[in-house]
């Protein structure tokens, strides 16, 4: 399965850009753990103003563990 068609049917109800809440639910953790994976770095977010945005493309490549330099060139 390509990336494009992955990124068509995965987490399809959701938005192009993930809000904390989201991603929580898609992961199954908890906002703190939400927290921990974007300061680590371990999880790329934007953030315009005082909330983090996490674009869905990098959470699928989170998911199906897919490198930083990856998700860059994909987005």
């Amino acid at each position: 399965m390509n990336t494009e068609k992955i990124y068509q049917t995965m987490f399809r109800e959701y938005d192009d850009l993930l809000i904390v809440s989201d991603v929580e639910k898609i992961l199954n953790i908890s906002r703190h753990q939400v927290y921990h994976l974007i300061n680590t770095n371990q999880l790329r977010a934007i953030r315009p103003g005082n909330s983090f945005l996490v674009p869905k493309m990098l959470l699928i490549n989170y998911v199906m563990g897919l490198s930083h330099n990856a998700d860059m060139e994909k987005c």
